[in-house]
């Protein structure tokens, strides 16, 4: 019988790591695998960052009023006014925002800034597919009073008819002149209590 060389009684020694080498093959691949699952996780949250700013792009200040319905806004308007209350009804270019009994149709483009809105939107199922058109028809035909803002001048009266891109305002006094105001003229309509 052979005898192996050396002490057998002796301790056996382990394997000498490479010099510098603090850890194991084994803790090598451990933390390969934990970097690649964090990188993935990393690439994971970038792509769903992503996914929401392109979201966010799509979405228009009208997805976030549908969104918003029945929320307490405040708007500060191209006139230089400011119009606070809740948001009642949206379409794709106009908003009503209700205080009380009065109403306010509010051009979308006439909204500077808007405040109290959250994140949240809806898409066009969420609009009133009526369009500005057509609500100010429905406030003709009920006949009532209206304040109506364009530019810098307010203007109180009556709609005395809608046409495809202006409307008609009768004045309050007898035999007041009939104005034609274009809607891209008009800031907001306010619906009046006599």
């Amino acid at each position: 019988m052979v005898e192996p060389a050396g002490d057998a009684h002796q301790p056996r020694r382990h394997r000498r790591r490479p010099p510098g080498s603090s850890v194991s093959g084994d803790e090598r691949l451990q933390d390969v695998a934990a970097q690649l699952q964090h990188a993935s996780q990393l690439d994971a949250r970038r792509s769903a960052r992503e996914l929401a700013r392109l979201e966010r792009g799509s979405i228009g200040l009208a997805d976030r009023f549908a969104g918003n319905g029945g929320t307490q806004v405040r708007l500060t308007l191209i006139t230089g006014g400011v119009l606070r209350g809740t948001v009642a009804e949206v379409g794709a270019d106009w908003v009503t925002i209700s205080d009380g009994d009065a109403a306010t149709l509010v051009r979308m483009d006439a909204v500077q800034i808007a405040t109290g809105l959250s994140q949240r939107s809806r898409g066009a199922d969420g609009f009133d597919r009526r369009s500005l058109r057509s609500v100010l028809s429905d406030w003709e035909e009920s006949r009532r009073a209206v304040v109506v803002a364009a530019g810098v001048q307010t203007l109180r009266g009556r709609i005395a008819a809608v046409w495809a891109d202006h409307l008609d305002l009768r004045g309050d006094q007898r035999g007041a002149d009939l104005l034609a105001i274009p809607f891209s003229a008009i800031a907001t309509v306010a619906s009046v209590s006599r």
